[in-house]
């Protein structure tokens, strides 16, 4: 019990510096980055080859409104996840900030 409330505390903290340096906890970047690489994959943007990664965020991609995934551009697309609300799908402190 007092392991769990000690990581409590510490999670808290680090979300904590994050909003008060204005920074998107990791696993939010994380995501996000996840979502603009799919968007250049298949909006033909880079060539990489999906991997094994490709697939962590899918549920996150298909949950997306068609208009955001079919977004004209690559910086229209990064607009509308910037304020899109990801928090059904994170699991870890970013949870905890959003």
């Amino acid at each position: 019990h007092q392991k769990s409330s000690i990581t409590l505390v510490l999670i808290l903290l680090r979300a904590t510096k994050c909003c008060a340096l204005n920074l998107e906890p990791l696993e939010l970047r994380r995501l996000k980055f996840d979502l603009i690489q799919y968007y250049k994959i298949l909006h033909n943007l880079t060539c990489i080859e999906p991997t094994s990664y490709f697939f962590r965020q899918l549920d996150c991609w298909n949950a997306l409104p068609l208009s955001v995934k079919q977004s004209t551009s690559l910086p229209a697309f990064k607009n509308h996840i910037k304020t899109h609300d990801f928090s059904k799908f994170l699991k870890g402190s970013a949870s905890v900030v959003n």
